[in-house]
């Protein structure tokens, strides 16, 4: 039975000590045509000698093997090796020093090879520590990517979506596309994340998504959560924020006009920017008496997470052009629903507002008070209504892009029948004794008013 060659690319530095766990990882799929690209980037402890050891084996597999050195230039330069090398139908990056499921390729590439609408498939990771015997998996919890998202970039750069490569295995006619290869950023020894995922979301692509644990990610190294100073910490996002400026740049016009590409940017400033103050946070407040590290922190330089949300308040007033910009003072203790409502001004897609059953005392109570709000609504229905300032209903015309606030009492005959003629419409539903909470978190800065409603 014929099957799709998928070449993996995988770069390879100094992990002696695991990379045997991964390559026996790769032997155990289930999928049968697979093109292994191994970059050897300058290794010094033995990594080449185990990947020359295990070249018989994957030939013997039936698999090809291509291997690749070079000086040590980072993992960016090494993936853009490996990625010019590829023949096959279907790709994927992968770590070294992690370890695959048996299905990995067989699930992602097998869906590609069904559906040929689709040109990526993503599925999910699970972390763990330790090796052999004493391997531990961590609690697995799926963060679905809602496919079709429009904004799904954008939730990329906020973290709602892990970032790793691996997650995701991509039809390389629609890799080259992307002119993936052609944009790699390689003059830095940082993440290669930015330069491979932008593009890849950037040009549309239909995605397949599988809720799944596929990929096995090894924690016991060192990476950005585990920093122990906090100027470590702002090292690594504002490098992160400084590569996602170039990929994004370096988008065509037609993909990315100049406004779009000023909005992706200033969204990865912004996420990165909380990321930073997240991290210091945590750091400060977990671990500022740890014998390990007291008196490390470095708040006289600015560092501290206190200082930190000022600077993530500070873009965010710069980025969004808030005017008067908002104080830090009014922030106080309302960091994470500050932080969320921005994140929903920049991914909330257009939509309509539907007020449903609006000419009853509850909605004459509560429409002044969502006047100017991103909850006030572009639309009254009401089955008595005038069909011009109060329109006929029309469930018909609902989407998920839609809110529809039902007025009337939750327990009323007239809520319970708009509520049967809301089902399958797929908008979301907000029912009035919920509004104060909406109310209430709009109204403490209603300088966001104007960027958290679109296409009024």
């Amino acid at each position: 039975m014929y099957q799709a060659k998928v070449s993996m690319v995988m770069t390879c530095y100094n992990k002696v000590k695991n990379i045997g766990e991964m390559l026996e990882s790769v032997l155990a799929q289930e999928w049968n045509n697979i093109e292994l690209i191994l970059v050897n980037d300058g290794s010094t402890d033995g990594t080449r000698d185990v990947i020359a050891s295990y070249a018989p084996k994957f030939i013997e597999r039936g698999f090809e093997v291509v291997i690749i050195d070079q000086e040590n230039a980072g993992v960016c330069a090494a993936a853009k090796a490996g990625f010019e090398r590829v023949t096959g139908e279907i790709l994927c990056s992968v770590d070294c020093d992690d370890e695959l499921d048996p299905q990995y390729v067989s699930t992602l590439a097998g869906w590609l090879e069904e559906h040929s609408e689709y040109d990526i498939a993503a599925c999910e990771g699970i972390n763990y520590t330790g090796s052999g015997e004493r391997k531990q998996y961590q609690q697995f919890t799926p963060v679905e990517i809602v496919e079709g998202d429009p904004y799904i970039l954008e939730r990329w750069l906020f973290n709602d979506y892990r970032a790793e490569p691996w997650r995701y295995m991509v039809r390389t006619e629609y890799f080259r596309k992307c002119r993936i290869v052609e944009t790699y950023y390689t003059q830095t020894k940082g993440s290669h994340e930015p330069s491979y995922i932008i593009p890849m979301f950037s040009y549309g692509g239909k995605l397949k998504y599988f809720p799944l644990p596929l990929y096995h990610c090894n924690v016991n190294g060192t990476s950005h959560s585990r920093h122990r100073y906090v100027w470590q910490i702002k090292d690594h996002f504002n490098e992160y924020v400084r590569l996602c400026k170039i990929a994004i740049e370096a988008l065509p016009d037609e993909i990315a006009d100049l406004e779009k590409k000023q909005k992706l940017i200033n969204t990865a400033a912004i996420a990165y920017a909380f990321g930073i103050y997240f991290l210091s946070d945590k750091l400060t407040n977990g671990l500022m008496y740890h014998p390990s590290i007291r008196g490390t922190l470095s708040f006289h330089a600015g560092c501290g997470a206190y200082a930190a949300f000022g600077e993530f308040l500070n873009i965010v007033n710069i980025s969004l052009s808030i005017n008067p910009p908002i104080k830090q003072y009014r922030t106080v203790g309302q960091e994470w629903l500050f932080f969320e409502m921005i994140k929903n001004c920049l991914t909330a897609p257009a939509y309509r507002v539907v007020g449903c059953g609006a000419l009853g005392k509850v909605a004459s109570n509560h429409l002044p008070i969502l006047k100017g709000t991103p909850l006030e609504p572009t639309e009254l229905w009401d089955e008595v209504g005038d069909g011009i300032a109060i329109k006929k209903p029309d469930y018909a015309s609902l989407t998920h892009n839609d809110i529809a606030i039902v007025f009337p009492a939750p327990k009323s005959e007239i809520a319970q029948d708009i509520l049967e003629k809301l089902k399958g419409t797929g908008c979301g539903i907000i029912m009035s004794n919920e509004l104060h909470s909406f109310e209430n978190h709009y109204l403490t800065f209603p300088e966001l008013i104007k960027i958290g409603r679109p296409n009024k």
